[in-house]
């Protein structure tokens, strides 16, 4: 959903709030309607979705509810949508989980905790008030139950279950929700101590009217906090894999643990099929060479032959001749955080194909970072966590590059201008995503790529 400015917002935000007729909600935001102060964002350092403050400056408002420009451009599909992200950053103040949060001095607790005011709060506004903020859930936080926690955020029931509330009595409802997250396959298993306990605590938390500090006690002998260093990791990738992103970062990634190999095997298939999308990859150009013609051209030999009274008859010429000659695909690798957990398992499938991949390869964020295939397999990793496939199309285009692939989850967008430059020097491009949606289709919002790629492979890494 394209918003230009921060008035187009409160536009909607004042149409919804006419045309609402529930009083309770209603009494709810005209008390604090008179304190908020709407901003429109593309600093993602204040926020990379949407987020409600404490405002600094207590004369233009008691807090303040940002949007960021690109969130609401790649997630939010309507108006709809737009006002279901308002009621959750509204009920964060109206609950006074903004001061309940700031009593935990411990950033992972914290953490925890918005976890469980977002689940408490989703509920409740596809309960009472916007039953359509649940497609904007399952779309947002669809992560196929990789990591806990973004599945506890997900709606993990079907629409037609939220109907008339039935999920919110029927035990029987409940129970096959409860089936679903114990049946669910987690990135690491081992960080979940007991299955079925957490499983409990997601019907719990989204169904029951547990209260968040009792939600709270109970995680920590679910998960395995100790284990769980990084809990943000556990959160998915819509927090932190769009968007302009931040600082270049350089690290190494450990490529020591193989693969698992029906992984490798899938997706090597996929990448090698499109490095070898022209069969044997030779291809027939022009090449200018200089070799002896009739032309007159006076070169320093010829001119010798000349004082001496020597016609040379021939003379250096410029041919144009047939040349054919391998041309290797140039490969960009996606290293946005979206990507970092598919990222070893790339790295090892481009050792593997070294020798039909030109070096360098690249490796593109929100930046393109040329590095040589010996770094790549050493685990070299530069990024800035975000992710433009724009300066993807712009570095293809500046170097002339007649055929690339792009492997990547598929999370970005392309400008008209690139998509058109693209086409018009009939460059062949070639996608590998890696992601496929809950119901087995292709999960692609690559949907700029497809108009240029001239094949889309998808893989469902599990």
């Amino acid at each position: 959903m394209e918003i230009k400015n921060t008035e187009e917002i409160e536009a909607i935000l004042k149409r919804f709030i006419a045309q609402s007729k529930d009083s309770f909600l209603m009494s709810k935001l005209q008390g604090v309607q008179a304190n908020w102060k709407i901003y429109l964002t593309e600093d993602h350092m204040i926020t990379q979705t949407a987020a409600i403050s404490l405002a600094k400056n207590r004369e233009t408002a008691e807090y303040s509810i940002f949007f960021n420009k690109f969130f609401l451009e790649t997630h939010v599909e309507n108006e709809n949508q737009l006002v279901f992200v308002f009621l959750h950053e509204i009920m964060h103040k109206i609950n006074g989980d903004l001061v309940r949060e700031k009593k935990y001095s411990n950033f992972r607790i914290r953490d925890i905790m918005n976890v469980i005011f977002d689940i408490k709060i989703n509920s409740y506004i596809i309960k009472n008030y916007l039953k359509e903020g649940y497609h904007f859930l399952k779309k947002f936080y669809f992560e196929k139950g990789k990591k806990s926690t973004s599945l506890l955020l997900w709606p993990v029931f079907s629409f037609e279950e939220l109907k008339d509330n039935k999920i919110y009595t029927d035990k029987t409802l409940q129970q096959k929700t409860h089936n679903v997250i114990c049946r669910s396959l987690f990135k690491k298993p081992k960080d979940i101590k007991n299955k079925k306990a957490l499983a409990d605590w997601y019907v719990d938390a989204w169904f029951s009217e547990c209260s968040v500090g009792q939600l709270l006690d109970r995680f920590f002998t679910i998960v395995d906090m100790k284990k769980c260093m990084d809990f943000y990791k556990l959160l998915g990738k819509h927090h932190k894999s769009y968007g302009p992103g931040g600082a270049e970062k350089e690290f190494n990634i450990d490529l020591e643990d193989e693969p698992a190999v029906d992984n490798v095997a899938k997706v090597l298939e996929a990448i090698r099929r499109a490095i070898q999308e022209d069969g044997d990859n030779e291809v027939a150009a022009k090449v200018i060479t200089t070799g002896r013609g009739v032309v007159p051209y006076m070169g320093r030999r010829e001119m010798f032959m000349m004082r001496r009274g020597m016609y040379p008859f021939f003379f250096p010429n410029s041919l144009e001749r047939d040349s054919i000659s391998l041309r290797n695909v140039n490969l960009y690798v996606d290293v946005s955080g979206s990507f970092e957990d598919q990222q070893a398992l790339i790295y090892k499938i481009v050792e593997r194909l070294k020798n039909e991949i030109n070096d360098p390869v690249y490796l593109f964020s929100t930046k393109v970072v040329p590095v040589a295939i010996s770094e790549l397999v050493a685990g070299k990793v530069v990024t800035t966590m975000g992710t433009d496939f724009n300066a993807v199309a712009e570095h293809a285009l500046e170097n002339n590059f007649s055929k690339m692939l792009v492997v990547t989850d598929g999370m970005g967008r392309l400008s008209n201008v690139n998509i058109q430059n693209i086409k018009s020097r009939h460059m062949e491009v070639y996608l590998v995503l890696t992601e496929e949606n809950m119901n087995g289709e292709n999960h692609n919002e690559a949907t700029a790529w497809e108009s240029v790629a001239k094949k889309i492979w998808n893989i469902d890494i599990k």
